[in-house]
């Protein structure tokens, strides 16, 4: 019996692991290839505006589909969309990796947006298909850490490729990595979310989902408070290469020194968030995580109102502020899901509709007007984190006015 424990316990972490694992294809579609855009400049002959707007190709398919992966798999199964999502993935990185014209390489770059997603979505429904409660915030903390590495090693890994192959390489390996997934999801990923327990897909049905949770300001709020908190980091991701290139002047080679500060926070935060699950109620984490995020961010903005940027000052508060996003992220996300128990992989795509909506918004109309100053880059930092406490905040005055589920 105790063996037989253990062993169950062995392949519920395995299974964890592998969600964190197709979680992190969506973050090594964008940081692996940022020390490659001048390469990419270079070869297609565009300007760094233009080179700048591939983000956007990407992140908008991204965050549309970010609203139909998990409403498709409460309709079909968790399985069949992240199988559909990887298959798509690893055919779409090989158009980048032979686009012989920018234009096809911007197609390529949103196939890619269009499928990148769905294990990151997916995966946070199985989650909570399989787990409740203080399990349930450990498992995301898991998923959460792993997902924290991408953006640590993807740059790294992105830039020492590009560096001895090429950047086409690059989109290669991104192939590659995500038909590997593939055959592990068919190997080992089972179906969680049984036929009986499936939403029938419908215009009416899949409106009538969207609606009960927009006619939610709990519901919104939230979502919109894990957006802005997640957007307050990632507009250094969307702002590498200039962070790095011009104000850091690092080469490209040399990109640990923005990501490995944000992996290292990123990792303890979910770590400290592991810790915690069952120890202190999800109101107190997550004032504990805005406290964090809050003394990184007004450090950030008063370094540099003082100093230019330089190392490794201008990157302490990355690592300081990813490790209360660490603490918050798998908090809010249950706070989320239980908002529609009957609709999870509805709520996750909301959450993932907002992170990575917010991340188009940032990579193609705010990170050119804010990346060619420190100062800048920590001001706009600071605004995104005090929308998201300010929708935290929100959500707290609503609780006890209203009953606590969303009827879908």
């Amino acid at each position: 019996m105790i063996a037989s424990a253990e062993a169950r316990r062995a392949r519920g972490q395995a299974l964890i692991v592998l969600l964190g694992l197709l979680s992190m294809l969506g973050p090594f579609s964008n940081d692996s290839v940022l020390p490659n855009f001048p390469l990419i400049e270079s070869h297609y002959a565009i300007d760094a505006v233009h080179m700048q707007q591939t983000l956007t190709v990407y992140f908008i398919p991204f965050a549309v589909m970010m609203l139909l992966h998990g409403t498709f798999s409460d309709a079909f199964g968790r399985r069949r969309i992240i199988v559909l999502g990887m298959a798509g993935y690893a055919l779409s990185a090989l158009v980048c990796a032979t686009a012989p014209s920018f234009e096809i390489f911007l197609a390529g770059r949103w196939l890619q947006g269009l499928c990148a997603g769905a294990g990151i979505v997916v995966g946070r429904a199985i989650v909570r298909d399989l787990y409740a409660d203080a399990q349930a915030q450990r498992a995301l903390a898991l998923v959460t850490i792993i997902f924290g590495i991408a953006p640590g090693f993807a740059p790294i890994i992105g830039g020492w490729i590009g560096y001895l192959f090429g950047w086409r390489a690059v989109f290669l390996f991104l192939s590659l990595l995500a038909a590997a997934l593939l055959v592990v999801t068919l190997a080992w990923l089972p179906e969680t979310l049984p036929r009986s327990a499936r939403t029938p897909l419908s215009l009416r049905s899949l409106l009538a989902g969207f609606a009960a949770a927009f006619k939610s300001a709990r519901f919104v709020l939230l979502v919109c408070a894990f957006g802005f908190n997640f957007a307050g980091f990632f507009i250094y991701i969307v702002s590498a290469p200039a962070f790095g290139y011009r104000l850091l002047r690092i080469e490209q080679t040399e990109f640990v020194w923005i990501f490995g500060p944000a992996i290292t926070g990123m990792i303890l935060g979910s770590m400290l968030s592991r810790r915690l699950a069952g120890r202190m109620s999800v109101t107190g984490t997550l004032f504990l995580a805005y406290a964090v995020m809050a003394l990184a961010a007004l450090f950030n903005v008063a370094y540099h109102a003082a100093y230019p940027a330089s190392l490794p000052w201008s990157v302490v508060p990355i690592l300081i502020y990813t490790l209360g996003l660490g603490v918050a992220m798998p908090s809010i996300t249950i706070l989320v899901l239980d908002l529609m128990p009957s609709r999870r992989g509805l709520a996750s795509s909301m959450i993932g509709f907002s992170q990575s909506g917010f991340s188009a918004v940032l990579a193609g109309a705010i990170s050119h007007q804010v990346y060619d100053s420190a100062l800048t880059l920590a001001l706009c930092s600071l605004a995104m984190l005090a929308l998201g406490l300010a929708c935290w905040l929100g959500y707290l005055a609503r609780v006890a006015l209203r009953p606590r589920l969303v009827r879908a």
